[in-house]
């Protein structure tokens, strides 16, 4: 009976210790960023925060994307602090082929009601990505973008001489016409 139970108990032992390192060996924890967000000068807060939505991109601009392809961004509006929430999924060949590495450069894109803004703090809302299961605390500093000046279009015009040689062929259509008419 004492051999069995000893069996037994290493037996328990094994397996959760296989069990284990199989979880150990799972989907990586996330780099998770949070901090405040200040939009032309104004602190956002829950009262304020409507439409807001905050992502974080690769610095091409393409998406990381977790085990179940979602993007890192934040939705759902500042929590109780006052702050955004972020998990930045890491890479991992098995598991998260489309998350970031420790190290990468990522930027941070800020919209509000589907305006973007520019994100000036971080500079140019440029990140390192850090460590699987750190935690970074990132305030945000935005402005509205700069108005894009109307491109004046060509509108097409004669030069002097044109006009000339355009009132000329009139004038002669014109008596030709004229003549034609007299004629019949």
């Amino acid at each position: 009976m004492k051999k069995f139970s000893l069996m037994l108990f290493v037996t328990i032992v094994f397996i959760f210790s296989v069990i284990s390192g199989v979880n150990a060996q799972g989907v990586p924890l996330p780099f998770r960023i949070g901090g405040s967000v200040t939009i032309d000068g104004v602190l956002l807060t829950q009262a304020n925060d409507d439409g807001l939505v905050i992502t974080v991109t690769k610095a091409d601009g393409s998406n990381y994307t977790d085990s179940n392809n979602n993007h890192p961004q934040d939705i759902d509006g500042l929590n109780a602090s006052s702050f955004y929430l972020i998990d930045v999924p890491i890479f991992s060949a098995s598991h998260q082929p489309g998350g970031a590495n420790p190290g990468d450069t990522a930027k941070l894109h800020v919209f509000k009601n589907g305006k973007e803004f520019s994100v000036t703090g971080p500079a140019n809302g440029s990140i390192t990505i850090g460590a699987e299961g750190a935690v970074t605390q990132i305030n945000i500093v935005s402005t509205t973008p700069a108005p894009v000046p109307p491109v004046a279009t060509a509108v097409p015009t004669m030069t002097e001489w044109g006009m000339m040689i355009f009132m000329i062929s009139a004038g002669l259509t014109s008596l030709y016409y004229l003549k034609s008419k007299n004629n019949s």
